[in-house]
């Protein structure tokens, strides 16, 4: 028995329409993921492919998209750092610090680096990645912190074009950051309604697998 027997000719219609819009649609998603990769090829440098490998798949998508539109905006930026370990992280907030009676204190202001302990990052839980200026020609990434300024000469400082850009994908930027925790203009992160106790709690019961699993 032909299947199409038992529906009437409006019926059939309505479905041949909503299938060719079905392919259409896969149609348009196989030609973007198209670009994007050639896209990648050109404003991608191989360091950044290794670190965003690591990162939450959601997180993965805002900042491959804010690469490359940062690329074709004419700003040449990688990624410096990705997933931090908490052994690492301990190392960091030891800079400029130590401890006394058991708590720690800032010795040296300028030689501190991050206010999180570890397990208080999203760096932690690859849900964050520091996106930097590439200060040369040279090949591979030459990270660049260096003050606001407009490189491609498009009249916006390029830190803040870049910060829009990874706004607009869905990234929190660490440059609208207030006191008392500081601009962090190379920051960006993405976490959805997930607090870091949260994270740190689920991450102690189920490692990262856990953490993931609440981020949408």
């Amino acid at each position: 028995m032909n299947i199409w027997t038992i529906f009437s000719d409006s019926e059939i219609f309505k479905i041949e329409e909503e299938l060719k819009l079905l392919k259409e649609k896969k149609l348009q998603q196989e030609q973007e993921h198209a670009r994007l990769v050639e896209y990648e090829k050109q404003f991608l440098l191989e360091s950044d492919a290794v670190i965003i490998a690591m990162l939450h798949p959601v997180v993965k998508v805002m900042v491959r998209k804010t690469l490359v539109k940062a690329g074709q905006t004419g700003l040449k930026v990688g990624i410096y750092m990705g997933i931090r370990t908490f052994k690492r992280q301990a190392e960091l907030y030891a800079l400029g610090r130590k401890q006394v009676n058991g708590v720690w204190q800032v010795t040296n202001q300028k030689e501190v680096v991050t206010n999180a302990l570890p397990g208080y990052s999203w760096h932690n839980h690859a849900l964050a990645a520091d996106i930097v200026m590439d200060g040369s020609p040279r090949p591979g990434l030459q990270p660049s912190w260096g003050a606001f300024k407009d490189a491609n000469g498009d009249k916006v400082n390029d830190w803040t074009q870049l910060g829009e850009i990874g706004e607009s994908f869905g990234l929190t930027w660490g440059g609208r950051w207030k006191k008392p925790v500081p601009v962090d203009a190379p920051h960006f992160q993405y976490h959805g309604d997930l607090t870091i106790e949260d994270a740190l709690a689920l991450y102690k019961f189920g490692g990262l697998d856990a953490v993931w699993e609440r981020v949408v």
